[in-house]
């Protein structure tokens, strides 16, 4: 997955790794409910 730089600078502001795991959570989470659909 590529992440533009806007998206690196928030991430970094929530706290790193934490915030991106959950950020890519979402992302998976929400293409399995399209897949769904």
């Amino acid at each position: 997955m590529r992440h533009s730089v806007l998206e690196k600078r928030q991430t970094r502001k929530f706290g790193g790794d934490k915030a991106s795991k959950i950020i890519k959570a979402m992302f998976v989470a929400n293409a399995r409910v399209l897949e769904a659909l």
